[in-house]
This record gives structure tokens, C-alpha cells and sequence, in this order.
């Protein structure tokens, strides 16, 4: 027997009925329900709409009350809080495939009457809309019996994409009778699918039985129902028949009371045969679902079998289980289950007969842990040396990881890479017992990126919860002290984007943090550990897209830049004011008549009228383009252009304003221009072509968020533009139409304000950290120590963090201080799930405003953000006896990824 650590197939969509009276459903992709019992409903009610109100519905019976919901609507989302009457608590939450029904609560109400003699449960269906911040509920059913088994009845959960299936349970003379009903989530409408399909009671000896499972398929159109007793029936939905399955009674474990009862049947994902364990027997028999006998695995009665012990690939081809040898010592007990440090895996086909074994050599110290299915004929294992500790449970270590081919008996060696870059081709294995705190504890990762042409796997960071994957996406959660955040890998665009940060709640005086369902793709829902309350907290999505997205007319291209008080003069003569480099040729702004310059006490500014003059790979020039009143604004002489290659051209990108030192204190939104160079070594100035409502709009000009650096993907051209919070702007180059034509519009506001905040938590870490007089609050010695621990050695002994550090406190020492304080953090980016970057700043000196720049990155670790390294600190030029001015110290910078090539 193995622990139940939440273990299931991934083939297999389960719902266990646990006493108590909670049972997980799970059914459908992109479906997840977490379920006791249900039945068939009465009257609906909508909620009121609007700000913190209540929904409720007319009780079936007397014996309950309206449920009524306290509702609130938040700037980002919406909350709802159940009674605090009757023990209500949330007991599912299912979403339907179809993004236009709601999300479904399932609530359960409970009261004991009559010296608990006769008990009552009542159960309601609360359908969310949180775009519309609405709330209606639905009731199922309310049932009023001593008999237990009434109390702990199934929820299928979506059967399709309108409809959640559910047994009720329903009083009648002397006992108490089973029906299969669904529900309409959009109005609450109910059928009765199945009527009494099982009954129970005392004239028929089955009083003390109950339901401890379902089995739902993956194409959600069968489900098997199982009870402690042993009785087990094949649902079919569509021919809405529940028939009882021959060869029983079946397995469980367990003792009501005292050890929480499990089904130890173990149906293939597509529930055509069941695999389960003759009593301690090490003998596993196979029967199909009308309970035919296929054949059997048996085990060596001296093998410790790990429990529960049974996992199916994907299709129902084969079936699995772990056994040891030798267990003494290497296990780990739980209520109802046993881990065992497996030395081998035996294999059964689909037609009942041995499908071989796979075991590590009798002398060989590592043990073996089936991790997961990479297809439907293949295991991917962990392998591992385990460690023993005295008073404490064993470990493992030095965990890696190998494929094995069921059908052929090869082994594959798998490399870990350490950026998910790296993986060309790759598909998610999520682990058969996903257990996100055990990883934390270097106990094996709850899914991971697999390649399995290349041979490498990706596992995420330490501390990470597989939340969802859906044909396009993986979201996952990770978990540190500033909360729980959610983060979301598109499989085609390759990259991560941050969904949300959950700051969860403190329970017994530690953070807890819900793992979140998705809604319709667009909300996350974090229902909260007392199963109370339900928080909806919005994705941003994707914009317009498709050929031909239309901007609002509030969308402004332009941001005017005010560079300040500066007494402007002539310049001097200058042949060229800015350059950008092409494969093909080169761009210069070259000053058409007057060109003044503004005198500043550090950095240059030049304004004017410019030539855009393209010299082209012969040595040949001409004039593609004019820029009338251009400020141009710089360290040096010149503005240097960024270039983006494309295939057959390159884009170069000028950023007037371009002085490093200003981005400490100005907001970061510039105004870029776009010049186009093609292999012909022809060269255009290009516009930004868009529709802003009905306008057609071609601008020269495109504001952009200084942070975020433009990039190309798949041949298109993305900015990231300041407006509404974070808007990536993808273009497509049309170099013959001398546009860059908008093609893609996606939010990226959250990701933005998210990266943000955790730059800016750590900026003022770090004023705190070189004990700055002005950084607040000040720490203890015993609090600067801890935040010391969070700062590895090769970030802290940074050259340009310790000038900082040593110089304000031998001011402090000699009774003066630099009064230095940190400026909003800039360049914050994420590089990998696990590792961001941002550039500290620095005002050095209070009333000078001396700015100074040090590049910083973090990395997840332990389920918390460290200070990984720091990178070269540069100083701002300044007049004055300023010190360090104009000073570069230079330290290169370790994210701790693999070198790009």
C-alpha cells in the first residue's frame, strides 16, 4: 500500500467519495472538480447583480434556509463567502470546456438533529459568471436520514460541455434510494438520468455501505461508481443506464471512523477493463467493465507493493506497479497508503496478460520511482539513491531520470537542461503523484518538460504546482512569501507569461495558498482552505487579433518628451547625430541646417531638423527619409539604433531620447522610429500602419515602454506599448509598403505590474541591506541577518555593492551620511520561470541626485526569491566633487543559464 498523495493516472480522471464527506472528481480537459455527493435540484434563483450583495435560492425542503452568498466585487475579480450557518463548505469546483457557461460551486450544508440521531445534508449548485460579476444558485437536492450512506454521494462533473452529472440520494419508507441526474450550469435546469439504480437500507442488509469512488473516462461519456462494500456499476450517460458489474465484491481499504476508506479499484482511463488486488495477495486481477475475467499479475508474496499500487498509461494499453525486494527501511507509512523505494516495475497489457518487468540490479544502490507516462507504451522514471535518517523517514538523492520502453525493454538515459529553451519538441508529463511539497524537499518534481528526441527534460522550479494544461498552455503556481504566483507557458509562443499573484491567507500562523482552477481561460478561482470563500481574480488576455486588430480611439501612438530646463545654444558642426548598423548597409541622421545643443550638467542634447542617409554595402548614399524638430538625447555624440533581423531585411529602431541615467526618475516611455533595410540594399523610412476605431492610422512615430526591449517572433516585430498598463504591440514588416502593419494586440499589463512589484520589493530589500539612513523600516541586527541570507556570497561581495556599501558606512563613521535612497527599479524582465533581472537605482546623494545603476538578478529557490548575482554598476557623471562620477565598475553577471547561442 502506498501513501495517497493525490495520486492518480494521467489517463485517469478520478473522483474518490472520502468520509467526511469530501471526494475528488476530476472529468473533462481543462475540467477539475474536487467533490462529495449530489442530486437532483428544485426552483432557481438569479442573483442580484452588483456591488457586495447576496444570491439565493428558494430550499427545497423547510429544514434549511435560502443559501445566501455574500458577494463582493473588487477591482480585479470578485469574492464570494458562504453563510457561516450549518457548516456550509465549497466541495467542488468544476468549468465546463464551453467558455460561455459558468463555473459551478458545489455547496454542502449540514445539521444534526435529534441528538444526532437524524442528521440532514443539503446541497446547492452556485454557477459564477465573475466577468459579469454574477452568482446564481441552484439546488440539488436535501435528504434527511440516519443513514450514512445518504450523506456521501458522487459528482461527476461535466459530461459535456452545457451539463454536470450527480447521484442523489433520496429518502424513502425505510432506506434510501440512488438516482444519476445533470444539471444545466447556465439556468439550473435539472433530468434524471438514471432512476434508482441502487438502494440501501435494513431489510436489505446494506445500511452500512456507502460510495468511495468514481471513475469518470477521458471523453466523459461512461463513468464507473464504486461503494465500500464492494458493489461496482458502469454508468453510460449517453444511454443513461447504471449497471451493476459482475465478479464482486470488490477491494477497499480502510475503516470507517478511524482510517479514511479508498477504492482499491483501478479502471483504465477509457474504463473498457479495471485492474484491482486480490486482498494482500500481491495478485492483480484484470476484468473488463461487464466483469469478465481478462488474466492476472502476480507478484512474489515476499515483494512490498506499493500502494496504491496501480497506475495506467495513457489509452489502456498497459498498467504498472512498483515493488521492492527489500522494503525494511525504505518506505513511508501514511493512514491508508505506503511509498515504497521501489527496485523494479512489472507490466500488464489490455488483454490480462504479463507485460515483462523492469528492475535495477540486485547490487545496485538506486531505487526507482514510476515519475510518469511519456505516451501510451513508455514510463519515465526517477531513479534515486536513498539515504537513510536517524528518527526520520528515508530520502532520496541524487535523483535523475531514464525512459524505458514497455513493448521493446530499452532504456534511454535523459539529461536535465537547464533552460526550457533548450527543448526543441517536448510534451508535459505530469507526475503520478504530484505532490508540489515533497519537491520542495528535493523529492521529485510534480510534472516536467520532456524531449524525448534530444534526450533532455526541464523541471521546474522547486516549489511548483502543475495547475492546468490545455491544447495551447501550461499554467503552473509556485509559492514563496510574497505569495503564490501563477504563470502560464504558451507552448507556441515559448514563453512565460505571469497570470497572477495570490497573496493567500495565514492559517495557524503560516501562509497557505490555494491552488487555483481555471475559468473559460481568462480567471483563476482560489478557493480558501476553510472552504469558505471563493476568490475569482482575472487573467489579463489576449486583445484583438487576427488580420487586422483595431486599436480604441483612446490609443495614442505618441509621448511628447519633456527633457527639461536646458539653455540651448548652437551646436557644433556634426556630420552625423545617429547611426544604425544593417547587415546591408548603414543609417545616419545626418543635421540639415541649425542644430542646437542643450547644455546640461551630464549628457548631451541636440535638437533639429535630420536626413536620414542610407550608405549601402558599395559605398553608395541617398536620402531615404527627414525627421523635422527631432531632440535627440545622449551620453556622447551620437544615438546609437538597435537592429531586429528578419528574414531578407533588417529592422533598425531609433530611440531619440536615449541617456540611461534619466530612466532612474522619468517614467520610461519613449518614442521610437522605424527605418527598413532589404538584402537589395534598399532602404525606407517606415510607418506604423494600425486602425484606431474606423480611422486607418499611419504613424511615424510608436510610444513604447522603456523597459521591455523590442524583439521579433515569427517575422513579426513586438513592442511593448505603456498603454493600458502593459500592451504588446505585435507588426508585421512590409518593406515594399515601407509600413510596419499591427497584426497582434496582447495584454500584457499583469505581467508587468507583477515583475514590477517583485523588483521593487527587492530594491527596497536592498537599501535595507546596505543599511541605507533612508531606507524604511530599519531592521534589527537578527532581521539584517536573515535578509543577509537571502543574498548569496557572489551577489554581496558585488564590487560595485560593496564601493556603495563600505562608502555610505565610513561616512556614518565619520558622523556624515550620503542620505542615499533607492529609485524605481528599471529593465525588469523575466528570463526564465525561475530567474528575473532588473537594474537597481540609486539616488547616491540626496540632495545632489546623483543617479548609479546595478544590474541585479533573482532567483527561485527553496520556495522563496534570492539575490543571485549582481552585475557592473555605472555611475552618472557629475560636476560638483560629486564622487564615483562618471565611474563604471564593471562584474559580470550570472543568471545561471545556459549561454544562448
Amino acid at each position: 500500500m502506498g501513501s495517497l498523495r493525490g495520486r492518480k493516472s494521467t489517463a485517469l480522471l478520478i473522483a474518490v467519495a472520502m468520509l467526511l464527506p469530501i471526494g475528488w472528481a476530476a472529468s473533462g480537459k481543462g475540467e477539475r472538480s474536487a467533490s462529495p455527493m449530489a442530486a437532483p435540484p428544485a426552483e432557481s434563483a438569479q442573483a442580484e447583480k452588483g456591488g457586495a450583495e447576496t444570491a439565493g435560492a428558494e430550499a427545497p425542503h423547510s429544514g434549511f434556509s435560502d443559501l445566501r452568498l455574500g458577494k463582493t466585487v473588487t477591482a480585479g475579480g470578485m469574492s464570494l463567502r458562504l453563510p457561516d450557518e450549518d457548516s456550509a463548505r465549497i466541495e467542488s469546483t468544476m468549468a465546463s470546456d464551453d467558455t460561455d457557461r459558468p463555473a459551478v460551486h458545489v455547496v454542502s450544508r449540514f445539521r444534526s438533529e435529534d441528538g444526532g440521531k437524524d442528521p440532514a445534508v443539503r446541497y446547492d449548485a452556485v454557477a459564477v459568471d465573475p466577468e459579469r460579476g454574477n452568482a446564481a444558485v441552484y439546488p440539488m437536492y436535501e435528504i434527511k436520514s440516519p443513514f450514512e450512506g445518504a450523506r456521501y454521494a458522487p459528482v461527476f462533473g461535466f459530461v459535456d460541455e452545457t451539463r454536470f452529472a450527480y447521484v442523489v440520494p433520496r429518502a424513502d419508507t425505510d432506506g434510501v434510494v440512488f438516482d444519476i441526474d445533470w444539471m444545466d450550469a447556465a439556468d439550473g435546469r435539472t433530468e434524471t438520468l438514471v432512476p434508482g439504480f441502487w438502494r440501501i437500507g435494513d431489510s436489505s442488509g446494506d445500511g452500512d455501505d456507502f460510495f468511495i469512488g468514481s471513475f469518470v473516462s477521458e471523453d466523459r461519456q461512461r463513468a464507473v461508481l464504486n461503494s465500500f462494500k464492494g458493489r461496482l456499476w458502469l454508468v453510460d450517460f449517453a444511454k443513461r443506464t447504471a449497471v451493476p458489474i459482475e465478479g464482486g465484491p470488490y477491494p477497499a481499504y480502510g475503516d470507517p471512523g478511524s482510517t479514511p476508506p479508498r477504492s482499491l479499484v483501478y479502471p483504465s482511463g477509457d474504463l473498457h477493463r479495471f485492474l484491482y488486488e486480490e486482498s494482500g495477495s500481491n495478485r492483480f486481477v484484470m476484468r473488463d467493465c461487464e466483469g469478465a475475467r481478462l488474466g492476472e499479475l502476480r507478484l512474489p508474496a515476499s515483494d512490498t507493493v506499493e500502494s496504491p499500487g496501480i497506475q495506467w498509461g495513457p489509452g489502456g494499453r498497459y498498467a504498472a506497479v512498483e515493488y521492492a525486494h527489500q522494503a525494511e527501511g525504505y518506505m513511508r507509512a501514511s493512514d491508508n497508503g505506503l511509498d515504497v523505494f521501489a527496485q523494479g516495475m512489472a507490466f500488464i497489457g489490455r488483454d490480462g496478460h504479463t507485460a515483462g518487468k523492469w528492475e535495477s540490479s540486485g547490487s545496485s544502490p538506486y531505487r526507482m520511482d514510476l515519475f510518469g507516462w511519456a505516451d501510451e507504451r513508455t514510463v519515465l522514471a526517477s531513479l534515486y539513491r536513498p539515504r537513510t535518517v536517524e528518527g526520520a523517514e528515508p530520502e532520496k538523492t541524487e535523483i535523475s531520470y531514464r525512459l524505458y520502453d514497455i513493448a521493446s525493454g530499452k532504456e534511454t538515459e535523459l539529461k536535465e537542461a537547464a533552460e526550457l529553451g533548450q527543448l526543441r519538441g517536448f510534451r508535459i508529463v505530469p507526475a503520478v503523484r504530484p505532490s508540489a511539497q515533497s519537491w520542495a524537499q528535493g523529492d521529485g518534481a510534480p510534472f516536467l518538460f520532456l524531449d524525448p528526441e534530444q534526450r533532455l527534460i526541464w523541471l521546474p522550479p522547486a516549489g511548483s504546482e502543475l495547475v492546468s494544461e490545455a491544447a495551447g498552455a501550461v499554467t503552473v503556481q509556485m509559492k514563496n512569501t510574497d505569495g503564490g504566483i501563477a504563470l502560464r507557458f504558451g507552448k507556441d509562443s515559448r514563453t512565460w507569461k505571469w497570470l497572477a499573484t495570490d497573496a493567500g491567507e495565514m492559517r495557524d500562523g503560516y501562509p497557505v495558498y490555494a491552488v487555483p482552477v481555471v475559468l473559460r481561460d481568462r480567471w483563476l478561482a482560489y478557493v480558501r482552505s476553510d472552504r469558505t470563500r471563493a476568490d475569482y481574480i482575472a487573467v489579463a488576455a489576449d486583445g484583438s487579433g487576427g488580420p487586422e486588430p483595431v486599436l480604441p480611439a483612446s490609443f495614442s501612438p505618441v509621448r511628447a518628451y519633456d527633457p527639461g530646463q536646458a539653455k540651448m545654444e548652437p551646436a557644433a558642426p556634426a556630420s552625423v547625430r545617429a547611426v544604425g548598423e544593417s547587415r546591408f548597409g548603414k543609417i545616419t541622421l545626418v543635421p540639415r541646417e541649425k542644430e542646437l545643443e542643450g547644455k546640461r550638467e551630464s549628457g548631451r542634447q541636440f535638437t533639429g531638423d535630420y536626413d536620414a542617409v542610407f550608405r549601402d554595402l558599395r559605398g553608395r548614399t541617398s536620402v531615404v527619409g527627414t525627421v523635422d524638430d527631432l531632440l535627440l538625447f545622449t551620453e556622447g555624440d551620437e544615438v546609437r539604433m538597435s537592429r531586429l533581423e528578419f528574414e531578407g531585411f533588417d529592422v533598425l529602431l531609433l530611440k531619440p531620447v536615449d541617456y540611461p541615467f534619466v530612466r532612474s526618475w522619468d517614467g520610461n516611455v519613449r518614442e521610437v522610429r522605424a527605418f527598413l533595410v532589404t538584402e537589395t540594399q534598399e532602404a525606407r523610412q517606415a510607418a506604423f500602419s494600425f486602425r484606431r476605431g474606423d480611422e486607418p492610422v499611419q504613424s511615424a512615430v510608436m510610444a513604447v515602454d522603456d523597459n521591455v526591449r523590442p524583439y521579433a517572433k515569427d517575422g513579426s516585430l513586438v513592442l511593448t506599448s505603456p498603454w493600458n498598463g502593459g500592451t504588446e504591440l505585435a507588426f508585421r514588416p512590409d518593406p515594399d509598403g515601407s509600413r510596419l502593419v499591427l497584426e497582434k494586440v496582447a495584454s500584457a499589463a499583469v505581467e508587468r505590474a507583477k515583475l514590477f512589484d517583485l523588483a521593487q520589493a527587492w530594491t527596497e530589500r536592498l537599501e535595507q541591506a546596505l543599511r541605507l539612513e533612508e531606507a524604511a523600516p530599519k531592521l534589527t541586527d537578527a532581521e539584517w541577518k536573515r535578509l543577509r541570507s537571502r543574498i548569496d556570497d557572489r551577489a554581496w561581495n558585488n564590487k560595485g555593492f560593496q564601493t556603495i556599501y563600505r562608502y555610505d558606512m565610513d561616512l556614518r563613521r565619520r558622523g556624515t551620511a550620503s542620505r542615499a535612497f533607492a529609485w524605481n527599479p528599471i529593465d525588469f524582465e523575466r528570463l526564465a520561470p525561475d530567474t528575473v533581472r532588473f537594474t537597481f537605482t540609486l539616488n547616491l546623494f540626496y540632495a545632489v541626485g546623483q543617479a548609479a545603476h546595478l544590474d541585479v538578478v533573482l532567483k527561485w529557490r527553496d520556495g522563496d526569491w534570492y539575490v543571485y548575482d549582481m552585475g557592473t554598476l555605472a555611475i552618472q557623471p557629475l560636476g560638483d566633487g560629486a564622487p564615483f562620477a562618471g565611474q563604471v565598475i564593471s562584474d559580470r553577471l550570472e543568471t545561471g543559464l545556459p549561454k544562448k547561442n
